[in-house]
């Protein structure tokens, strides 16, 4: 049901290589616009469970009965629209659209091509990424997000997730797939009806409720930001929204800070109010900067001194934890001691408990001898 290798869109212009993949809006190929012998993806609107194409010249009937016919048409209006909302943001973390036309009775608009795999593709076969690797992604999708939620008609992406993330040849986050995002006026009431669609793991409670995001929160968005670094983290999809309402969140492996395990439990509160309420809320959990620099895969994380030897994992996992309490010093020594390592806390507890004990010991010997 999807266009063949070597079809040529807008006369010539552009020519489908593969299909990269599809989801429940949409195709996404990797194409070649023909003039700039350059890389671009093409996304086509093609709801799969409502419409049809004619093989033989590519037309896309959009819906069989009125009833969906209706609601394909109000899709497609919303996909041209948010194309060409998309193509005037203009930020280093979000995908660019270059492009956007209307052929085969259906709409296409022609991204940026990025080459470096998704986050879900980092993970595959339930591979964690270290934290600190993890952070840095998690710290750009953020700051798009921030952008989104900070324009004068705000917008909510509402399908924050990993394969949604892609990686760029430098290796940045770049987020795409705006297909069920919405926009919002200034009064941060929704500027369209259309419904929600979800993502089981990634999103909360309310985009399971009709008009549960008609109006404007960051809280939304933030849930799924906590869900796709709880995923990097884990290596493990998280359980479902009324799943962790029910039983909260499973245990995290032990090599994961306790101030990143408090922002994942906290952005993915069951309640939104009890969720940080903005992107800067999220990143005083972490501890990181909402600068805006990218360049560089240290940006808002401690960096290394190039002129001193290389610091070991678990030295750096140190750096970016928040100061604990007495209750969390004492177990984090219990996972120094399963390390077969020793904190110097605990050197200088057992030192002074060597000393009284030979103290003691002498006393004994000292007042035996005496009493010889």
């Amino acid at each position: 049901m999807h266009l063949l290798p070597n079809t040529v869109l807008q006369s010539g212009k552009y020519r489908i290589t593969r299909v990269l993949g599809q989801g429940g809006f949409g195709i996404t190929y990797e194409a070649e616009q023909v003039a700039l012998h350059r890389r671009v993806a093409i996304k086509e609107f093609f709801m799969k469970d409502y419409c049809d194409r004619d093989e033989a010249t590519s037309r896309v009937t959009l819906g069989s009965s009125s009833g969906s016919k209706e609601l394909v048409e109000r899709f497609l209006l919303k996909f041209i629209k948010e194309a060409q909302t998309i193509a005037a943001l203009n930020h280093p973390n979000i995908v660019k659209i270059i492009d956007i036309f209307e052929e085969n009775g259906t709409a296409y608009y022609v991204m940026q091509y990025v080459d470096g795999g998704s986050l879900a593709d980092l993970c595959k076969d339930g591979h964690r990424l270290p934290e600190k690797e993890a952070l840095y992604y998690t710290r750009q999708i953020a700051l798009a997000l921030d952008y989104l939620h900070h324009r004068p008609e705000p917008m909510n992406h509402l399908d924050i997730k990993p394969s949604n993330v892609l990686l760029d040849e430098n290796g940045n986050a770049v987020l795409i797939d705006f297909g069920i995002s919405k926009r919002y006026d200034e009064k941060g009431g929704q500027t369209s009806s259309t419904p929600v669609g979800i993502s089981h793991g990634f999103s909360p409670l309310e985009q399971y409720k009709d008009g549960g995001v008609k109006e404007f929160s960051p809280a939304t968005d933030i849930y799924s930001l906590g869900a796709t670094l709880f995923f990097l983290l884990t290596g493990q999809t998280p359980p479902s929204a009324s799943e962790v309402n029910e039983d909260g969140l499973p245990p995290f492996p032990l090599t994961i800070s306790e101030s990143t395990q408090m922002a994942i439990i906290k952005a993915m509160s069951p309640r939104r109010k009890d969720r940080p309420q903005s992107i800067d809320s999220f990143f005083a959990l972490l501890s990181l900067t909402p600068s805006n620099g990218t360049s560089a895969k240290n940006d808002g994380l401690p960096t290394k001194d190039t002129n001193k030897e290389e610091t070991t994992e678990d030295e750096e996992e140190t750096i970016i934890q928040e100061p604990v309490s007495k209750g969390q010093v004492s177990r984090q020594e219990n996972n120094e001691f399963s390390r077969g390592q020793i904190s110097p806390r605990t050197v200088k507890w057992l030192v002074g408990a060597f000393i009284v004990a030979f103290t003691f010991v002498l006393t004994i010997i000292v007042l035996i001898l005496r009493d010889n």
